[in-house]
């Protein structure tokens, strides 16, 4: 069973029980905004990658993104937690990088619940933000710009190069220590340019499809349009790697992919250092294209019950 099937199953009981609005970032409840997201040893993060502050940090980080991607400014924090006895030290250290991703996000740690654990460190966070008219990812509609706030495939990069111990600097910090682009997708919802929005946690093409999926719509790609570090376009050819797989099918980058007014001005773009990738087209499929070579993408990315 994949993520997507169970996630299916899971949305019809959701129906059932009362509550329509599923399948995005997060739940919109009342003048709320949740989410919540798991940071677990082993599935997805290992201490030989990661210090422990760099762990808690990023679990913030992480669920944030959930926000960012509904365009909600975040107001409250909060994080369960369970560790083997012999970890405390970590722990404390751990929540250290919590504490600073609170400051750096200006977002208060209000609760949550701590136990202990027989093997692997677990973390659960729960973010609450404002409803301040979320973007949704059914928005998206023929002849938007689709965009994206930043370059792709650098954390599949990064831990590349941890698991093989090689020094690509800029592709690791991407891996330890990504963005939450909440200010961004804040202000450009404000402004009224979003139709769609959602973040890339699992892969560009796993988001292009949720478009497709929420909005039945597709998507025309111009594979040289997407942002990439040069320090990955260095590690696919000394490697001999596809680097198709890393941007389309590389997880954990969380920029923002939206899908944005046709009529949205060069100077807003600019502006907020925006890379438009192609556009929404009315077709229900997803197509690259580059050169003279058209193809169509699948769907595909990080999936934590296909390890």
């Amino acid at each position: 069973m994949t993520e997507q099937d169970l996630l299916t199953h899971i949305h019809a009981i959701s129906h059932r029980t009362g509550f329509e609005q599923t399948g995005d970032d997060g739940a919109i409840v009342g003048q709320m905004v949740i989410s919540t997201d798991q940071f677990v040893e082993g599935t997805h993060f290992t201490w030989d990658q990661m210090t422990p502050e760099k762990v808690g940090y990023k679990g913030v980080v992480q669920a944030l993104s959930d926000l960012a991607a509904m365009a909600s400014p975040p107001k409250a924090l909060l994080c369960s937690a369970a560790w083997p006895e012999d970890d405390e030290d970590k722990i404390l250290r751990l929540f250290s990088g919590i504490e600073k991703a609170c400051l750096d996000y200006k977002i208060p740690l209000v609760g949550g619940d701590i136990t202990s654990s027989q093997a692997l460190t677990y973390l659960d966070f729960t973010v609450i933000g404002e409803n301040k008219g979320a973007a949704l990812k059914k928005g998206a509609r023929p002849g938007d710009l689709l965009a994206v706030t930043g370059p792709l495939g650098s954390a599949k990069g990064g831990l590349y190069a941890l698991d093989h111990e090689i020094l690509f600097p800029k592709l690791i910090e991407a891996f330890r220590s990504p963005k939450a682009h909440i200010a961004t997708a804040c202000k450009l919802n404000e402004g009224g340019h979003l139709n769609a929005l959602t973040d890339i946690s699992d892969s560009l093409s796993k988001s292009l499809h949720d478009f497709l999926r929420f909005s039945k719509t597709g998507a025309d790609i111009e594979f040289t349009r997407i942002p990439v570090e040069d320090e990955l376009t260095e590690l696919t050819r000394e490697k001999n790697l596809e680097i198709r797989d890393f941007i389309f099918n590389g997880g954990e980058d969380y920029q923002l992919l939206m899908a944005l007014n046709p009529d949205t001005s060069a100077k807003v773009i600019s502006d907020f250092g925006l890379f438009i990738i192609g556009r929404v087209v009315s077709e229900c499929e997803i197509s690259v294209t580059s050169g003279q070579q058209k193809q169509k993408i699948t769907e595909a990315g990080w999936d934590p019950f296909i390890l």
